[in-house]
């Protein structure tokens, strides 16, 4: 951190990257597990711009194991996107609530696979130490170009809640749906 500038490189090697990198796991970038470049611009009460590869803002859940609260992940984590690469804004809307809008190459992709971009909107509510709260939408293009589905906007919609009942217990829900019109039908989801 200097400043108004921040940064963040995060580099992972071993199985993980392998496994979560997709179609990117047979190249370099599948050893970057964050790097961020930071700017608080003076914009009201600090508009934060961001740019690069970012851990998935999507559900509680992360990649690194250490973060979560078991040793294995949820059925509903596979689902989701990992990580993306992209520009984000995020903005403080009062002293509990922030709103982030973010452009990303999509779901799972440093580099873009069809030339469209995906989008999110999400916000999130912290009361230190007693609740988190976020609530998001993901859309965009996710399938390569040239493919049979065509390229339909995928939709997701995901929220999730920790609360904070003494110092030694938590409760934490999520939930998700989403769909995507391919040419062959309507594709949806949902899980909790």
């Amino acid at each position: 951190t200097a400043g108004a500038i921040s940064g963040r490189l995060a580099l992972q090697t071993g199985d993980t990257p392998d496994i979560y990198y997709g179609a990117e796991a047979s190249s370099d970038v599948r050893h970057i597990l964050e790097a961020t470049l930071s700017w608080k611009a003076p914009v009201g009460k600090g508009l934060t711009l961001d740019g690069g590869v970012f851990l998935s803002p999507i559900g509680p859940e992360t990649i690194l194991i250490k973060d979560n609260w078991t040793w294995s992940r949820s059925t509903l984590f596979f689902g989701l996107p990992f990580y993306h690469a992209g520009l984000r804004a995020t903005y403080p809307v009062s002293e509990r609530w922030s709103l982030t809008g973010a452009v990303y190459n999509g779901w799972n992709n440093v580099t873009d696979t069809n030339g469209k971009k995906s989008v999110s909107v999400q916000a999130l509510y912290a009361k230190p130490d007693k609740a988190t709260a976020s609530l998001l939408y993901f859309g965009g293009v996710e399938r390569p170009r040239g493919v049979s589905e065509g390229e339909p906007w995928r939709h997701l919609f995901d929220s999730h809640i920790t609360v904070s009942v003494s110092k030694t217990l938590s409760l934490q829900a999520h939930a998700d749906a989403g769909f995507e019109d391919t040419t062959f039908r309507r594709a949806s989801w949902r899980g909790a």
